[in-house]
């Protein structure tokens, strides 16, 4: 399913009047966060991943219940990329052309944060998603996470060697996905959004259907400070010193729709986390423990607090999740666990599992201290956060009694027959 295949479904809001592209269309963006919304004045869309509904529906899923099995499936049985049968026209156009957004009010300036940046170095392709400060007509600045893409283009400056990349922007929900998606080096993100497309993904020249490619070469030696910028968490990240983009040439439909992505809002914390809990689910299920849900809380921004149900057979599974989680999603910062039966997206249940199961002493919570952590924590020094785990499991020797959650008798049906209305008592 192609971009614009995909936002035809999402029937947005539409907004008429022409706002500035600093700071108020992502204020806008902001107040109607969970709806996508159109902007006709700029071809500018928005909040396109904004809930788990709207999410599951961009790989063709009925229920978002179906995401983890369905990623999974993918992940272990890549697809294969094929020659797209209808090439788009495409114009030359410049960096102006494009409705740039500034979202928060001590950001650097413009940033592009919806693309997917393709790297190809011998033989070996990555793509990924990375914020893009626009410095001027010809260059640019991005933030590049230890990660592949890192790994390629340090290899490309240990060779005196710039590294061509091209940055798509408005491309397939699969694509989209990928690029969020940390793979194996060996392996090509573009294959994994073929299995999510069901097998095969069209490509023009190696590259995705695009609204809109910015090509280009990473500069291997040449930086420039990138940042203040508002990620996951809301908070500004620090000023870096990061490798410069010079734009050669940038490609667009002919009426290009651009898609952009409010940071800090749940498109961004969809994209960059629902990726991870499969991981989570995956590395948690091979250590032998009967993992049922794993979700990661709007409350930790959808990526710092992980929370997760099982089916609890010895009190050793508590350290197999720990350790599992960590190697599934070292970002993580609080780890709950609960009984299956337990609704782990409703923060009530949960903190009431934690007030009854939980007997707090030496091995519960369990802190650790000095570990890799996420660099969006800024509690994390040299990126060594601390991590803990709240075990709220009941255990597994305890008095049945202690622990039953009281029932009324009642056939519901009557209830739901019932004609209420209100009056006032004589």
């Amino acid at each position: 399913m192609n971009f614009r295949t995909y936002i035809k479904t999402l029937n947005p809001i539409f907004i008429e009047e022409k706002f500035d592209l600093k700071f108020e269309i992502a204020a806008i963006l902001k107040e109607l966060d969970g709806t996508p919304v159109y902007f006709p004045a700029y071809n500018l869309i928005g909040n396109i991943y904004s809930t788990p509904s709207i999410f599951a529906k961009s790989v063709g899923l009925n229920n978002f219940s179906e995401w983890i099995p369905f990623f999974l499936k993918a992940r272990y049985h890549f697809g294969k990329l094929i020659e797209a049968k209808n090439i788009p026209k495409m114009k030359k156009i410049s960096i102006n052309d494009l409705p740039i957004l500034t979202h928060y009010e001590k950001d650097a300036g413009k940033y592009i944060t919806s693309d997917a940046l393709i790297a190809t170095k011998d033989d070996k392709t990555n793509v990924s998603t990375h914020r893009i400060l626009i410095v001027n007509d010809e260059e640019a600045t991005l933030r590049i996470v230890r990660r592949h893409l890192y790994t390629i283009f340090n290899d490309a400056k240990a060779h005196g060697e710039d590294l061509p990349v091209n940055v798509c922007i408005g491309v397939p929900p699969s694509v989209q996905i990928a690029a969020a998606t940390s793979l194996d080096p060996l392996e090509n993100e573009l294959e994994f959004a073929a299995a999510l497309e069901g097998g095969e993904l069209p490509t023009i020249n190696g590259l995705p259907e695009s609204e809109i490619i910015i090509k280009g070469k990473l500069l291997h030696d040449k930086v420039a400070a990138e940042g203040p910028f508002v990620d996951i968490t809301g908070k500004y990240d620090i000023v870096r010193n990061e490798p410069i983009l010079q734009i050669d040439e940038i490609l667009a439909k002919e009426d290009f729709i651009y898609h952009a992505l409010l940071p800090a809002g749940n498109d961004h914390q969809f994209l960059m986390g629902l990726p991870r809990v499969p991981v989570i689910y995956d590395e948690i299920k091979q250590s032998g423990v009967d993992v049922q849900k794993v979700y990661l809380n709007p409350n930790g921004f959808g990526w710092l607090k992980t929370i997760i149900s099982i089916k609890k057979k010895s009190e050793a599974d508590i350290k197999k999740v720990l350790d599992s989680t960590i190697k599934g999603h070292y970002s993580t910062k609080i780890i709950i666990v609960t009984d299956e039966g337990i609704d782990i997206t409703n923060d009530l249940e949960v903190q009431k599992a934690i007030t009854l199961n939980t007997k707090f002493d030496k091995t519960n919570p369990i802190i650790l201290s000095d570990v890799k952590g996420s660099s969006l924590d800024p509690r994390a020094e040299d990126d060594l956060g601390s991590k803990i785990l709240i075990d709220a499991t009941k255990p597994l020797k305890f008095r049945k009694e202690s622990f039953e959650q009281g029932k009324i008798p009642f056939d519901r049906s009557k209830f739901e027959k019932l004609k209420l209305s209100r009056k006032k008592l004589d």
